[in-house]
Parts: structure tokens; sequence; C-alpha cells
């Protein structure tokens, strides 16, 4: 019975409760030593897959396959436990240098990417890495998991699949987002998360038809915070349902007004993220709180990255993104040319629009032609009968250059700056959009076409 408690039933390894028990005499083996020793916390890369996709029994299955994989590359002395979940443990001793380490995590990788076979069929997981070194950060049992789970943390973050060692800063990082959510929490209180629209031009005609939201954290002080410096913590401390009732409340409350009042509006386009894309509930939220402002879905596009279509649970947002087209929504793919989206996602997935990443299109030089990869992905998606739409549009030399192999739309601090959602508001009821400051560009139109 007592070594039940501390053995998992499951894969004949140490649970929990059993690695807890070994690590404390772990500390005490190397304070004073020459040598160090490592923890190391491993976490499973595509695992619900494969549960989702045979079944918890398959997925047993796999977890006890890696628990043999990572005990067969451990030296007598060392430990590898189930924590729990699809989350292992390693007690690594008697290293020399933390180069060791870096040595047995990769081999650890190396060996769970390795193809499982199951009666199911074969199926691939992988792992991420968080280690820390003792006696080089030294404190409790306790203190060392954290160390290591923090690690574990910036591995996944980093891409997964890879490792990464405790540094101190992490610790201060972690502090950093604690503050942060906290402020995040007051703004949605005070109103400070606002929606911002950046206009998206028909190069044909030079009309503004769609516009894209992009979120502004507007706390009074000069130059707003944009996205992508606080949606880490958005998603990290479970923010995520707070932000997207601003956002709805925001564009819905305000294309519900222009309809009513018969003003032009282009369509205005709304990003999703993965998490979005993965929440089976997703799409009843969003139509629901279209119908809510009495609007349609082809009134608006969801922009989706691309990058989407390969994180976890890819299964469920390309089932979510085929239902959010059938109920109506355009869909656009975006930041497409630098992920992995290939001409299958192209022909299997109902897109509308391709947007051609701007780090493609800041390297438009005036001699290109269309054997370019930019030139490429244009080509690609015409060929397909798919519209395109460039993002980063800077210069006179990349609209021309646009122009020159027929893209469809583009948009850019060529044209325009994202403008405050009331600001947007104005041009709209003025009948005529913001002129630019820049020389040789005329005002636009609005228009629906």
């Amino acid at each position: 019975m007592a070594e039940m408690a501390v053995s998992d039933t499951l894969i004949r390894l140490p649970n929990r409760p059993g690695f807890d028990e070994r690590l404390p005499h772990l500390i005490d083996a190397q304070t004073g030593a020459d040598r160090c020793a490592a923890v190391m916390m491993l976490d499973l890369d595509r695992f619900k897959n494969v549960n989702d996709k045979y079944g918890h029994p398959a997925g047993d299955r796999v977890l006890v396959e890696v628990g043999k994989r990572v005990a067969a590359l451990l030296r007598e002395c060392e430990t590898v436990a189930r924590l729990g979940g699809d989350e292992f443990a390693v007690i690594l001793r008697k290293l020399d240098c933390p180069g060791q380490a870096s040595a047995t995590a990769e081999r650890i990788i190396d060996a769970v990417c390795r193809p499982i076979m199951l009666r199911e069929g074969e199926v691939s997981v992988g792992t991420s890495i968080g280690i820390t070194i003792f006696p080089d950060n030294e404190g409790s049992s306790d203190e060392l998991m954290k160390c290591a789970d923090l690690a574990l943390g910036e591995a996944k973050r980093a891409g997964k699949g890879c490792y990464r060692f405790y540094d101190p800063a992490m610790q201060e990082e972690v502090s950093r987002k604690h503050a942060m959510a906290e402020e995040l929490e007051r703004a949605f209180d005070e109103d400070q998360i606002k929606v911002y629209l950046q206009p998206i031009l028909l190069l044909e005609t030079g009309a503004v038809t769609f516009a894209e939201s992009l979120v502004r954290w507007d706390d009074g002080t000069p130059g707003p915070l944009a996205a992508g410096e606080f949606i880490d913590v958005i998603d990290e401390f479970q923010l995520a349902p707070r932000l997207e009732h601003a956002v709805f409340s925001q564009v819905f409350g305000m294309v519900k007004q222009w309809h009513h009042d018969g003003i032009d509006y282009p369509v205005v386009t709304l990003n999703l993220s993965a998490a979005d894309l993965r929440s089976s509930k997703f799409c009843e939220r969003i139509i629901a709180a279209v119908e809510k402002h009495e609007l349609r879905a082809d009134m608006f596009a969801l922009e989706i990255l691309e990058t989407a279509l390969f994180e976890r649970g890819a299964e469920t947002v390309e089932n979510n993104i085929r239902r959010l087209s059938d109920l109506g929504f355009r869909i656009m793919l975006d930041n497409f040319g630098v992920g992995h989206a290939s001409l299958t996602h192209l022909t299997c997935l109902p897109a509308d629009y391709v947007k051609v990443d701007k780090s493609l299109i800041a390297c438009i030089q005036p001699k290109d032609a269309g054997e370019t990869i930019p030139g490429a992905v244009l080509k690609l998606a015409k060929g397909l009968g798919i519209n395109t739409i460039a993002e980063g549009v800077e210069n006179e030399r990349h609209l021309s250059w646009l122009m020159s192999m027929n893209c469809d739309y583009a948009q850019g601090y060529f044209f325009h700056a994202p403008i405050p959602l009331k600001t947007f508001d104005l041009y709209l009821r003025g009948g005529v959009f913001a002129s630019s400051e820049r020389e040789g560009l005329a005002q636009y139109r609005l228009t629906n076409s």
C-alpha cells in the first residue's frame, strides 16, 4: 500500500508524492558537493489531439510509451516521475556541468517526438522542457519546482519542442505580468481598452472597403499600447472574455448605429485568436452578439492567423472556421506567407481573402518582378480565385509594385494609421474619409461595394 501511494499505477513510475519524497534527498546530497544536479519539468505537446481523436485509453498508452522512452535515457542514479496529466519530472544527478543537462534534454525531445504506433494508428507528440540547476539555483523543493516550471513556460512560449534553463529574470517577468494583469482589470473597469480602425483600400478605385479593428490600451498617457504589448497577459490570466466583450460591444454597437443611420460604412474585420477558434462555444458567442445588435454575419470579416492552424486543437480550429463561414462571416487568412500554411489549407478552408504579411511587403524592391515570395503568394491566391490584401504598405514603391501585380486590396501607414473608433465615425458622417497628409494621395470615398 505504501508503494502504491508514491507510484503512478498507470505507467509504474513515481507519482507526484513519490517525486516530492525524493527531491529533498537530492538537495541534501548535493549540498557542499562539487558536482551539480538538475530538475526538469516536461509537458507533452499535441497530447490533447490524441485524446480528442482516439480517446483517453489511447492517450494512456502514449503516456506509458513516453515514460518508457524517458526512463531508458536516464542513469540508475536518476529519476523520472509522472506528476499528473501529461506532465513529467526528471531528477538528474552527478552532473559535471549544465551542458550535460542540455544533452539529456535534447535526447528526451528527440525520443519523445518519434512516432508512436497504437492500434488506432500512428501518432506523434512532442515535449517542452524547463530545467533548473542545483546548487546554482538554491532553495527548497517547492522553489526548485517553481523555477523549473517557469523555465517550462518559457520553453512553451518559444514554440514548444525545445528546452529552457531557469533564469532569475523569468521571475521578474512573472511579477511584471501579474502587475500588468491587475492594471488590465482596472483598464476594463474604466473603459480604457479601445477599438481603433485601420482602412483597407480597394486598389482599383481607392475606396475604403474594409476596416480592420485593432485593440489599444488607452490610459490617457501619450501613445496608447498596441495589443501586442499585452495580449500575452490577456491570454495567460484568462482575461480574454473581458477583451472579447469590450471589442464586441464597441464594434457591433458602432456598426449598428451606422446601419440605423443609413451611413455608408466598410466591412469591419475582427481578429480572432487561436484560443477563440479552439473554443467549442465561440461560434455561438459571436453570432449571439451579432444578432443581439440586430446585425448580420455577412457585415463582418474574421481575420485568422495562419499559425492558429498548427497549434493544439487544429481539427477543432478548422471545423470552427468552416462553421463561421457557413454562418455568413467572410474569412481572411492573416499574416500569410510567414508560417506553415500551404496550398492544402487554401484549397480546403473557406478562405475568402489572403492577407500577405507586412514583413514580405517590406522586402519589395523597385526591380522586383513576380519572382518573389510576395509575388508567389499573390499568384497562388489569384489562381485559386481568392482575393488578396497586402499589409504594411508604407510607401509609393510598395503601392506601385502591388498594383503591377494586380493585388486587390492594401492597408498600411502610407494610406492611414489606425484611427480611434469615434474619430472614424466622424469621418464617415462627414461623407469623406480623411485626406492623407502624404503628397499625391487623394481623398478616399467610403463604399460598401
